[in-house]
């Protein structure tokens, strides 16, 4: 009789390094453990092109993910035996940082098939308000300090129809600068007529 395997045990998986949280990187690396080789499956926003595991650890590269919080991301290991482990939750984490500018009238580029009007959203505004079938620069209105999710919409002025919102990037407007103050400087007159000023310990100085 040829001698054969029975197999029932399913991978078990564990989280070895999480993706960072916030990061710029939108096609992070995550590291996690599978106890089994096997074919691995994804759920959630997350994908990936490394679909095989080893008994071991893994170390995978998500597919390019939007802006946003990721926190229904799921992996899961099918061995050889056709046995499925339980979903790795992969830990929420957000992708990417909006860039910070200390230019509170900022400039965008963006690219129109169509010539029209221009409409803004999300908070921004700007005097630039027609489009051309090309590459158009607009510069924000002055904005105040914070982060913003604006938007920008073209109509044609001859069918009069409207683009679908295009989503400018998350931006944060900082024009805050850094406050510094100077440590006090302390001054002690000793017994034997000795003066000290500084920031040292005075146990340090002997009497």
């Amino acid at each position: 009789m040829n001698t054969f395997t029975i197999d029932t045990t399913p991978p078990t998986l564990s989280e070895v390094t999480a993706v960072p949280t916030p990061t710029s990187d939108n096609t992070s690396n995550y590291t996690f453990s599978s106890s089994e080789a096997g074919t691995i499956t994804y759920a959630g926003n997350c994908s990936s092109t490394d679909n095989t595991s080893i008994a071991g650890n893994n170390e995978i590269t998500f597919n390019a993910l939007s802006d946003g919080t990721h926190s229904n991301c799921k992996i899961k290991v099918t061995d050889v035996y056709g046995n499925e482990s339980s979903n790795l939750d992969v830990a929420s984490f957000i992708t990417p940082v909006p860039p910070l500018s200390n230019d509170n009238a900022s400039s965008y580029t963006f690219y129109s098939t169509l010539s029209g009007a221009i409409s803004y959203g999300g908070g921004c505004d700007s005097d630039n308000e027609t489009a051309s079938v090309d590459n158009n620069t607009v510069t924000f209105n002055a904005l105040a300090d914070g982060t913003y999710n604006c938007t920008i919409t073209v109509t044609n002025s001859g069918s009069g129809l409207a683009s679908e919102p295009l989503s400018v990037r998350s931006f944060t407007i900082d024009t805050t600068p850094p406050s510094l103050s100077e440590v006090p400087r302390l001054c002690f007159q000793f017994k034997r007529g000795r003066n000290y000023c500084g920031r040292r310990k005075l146990q340090q100085f002997k009497h």
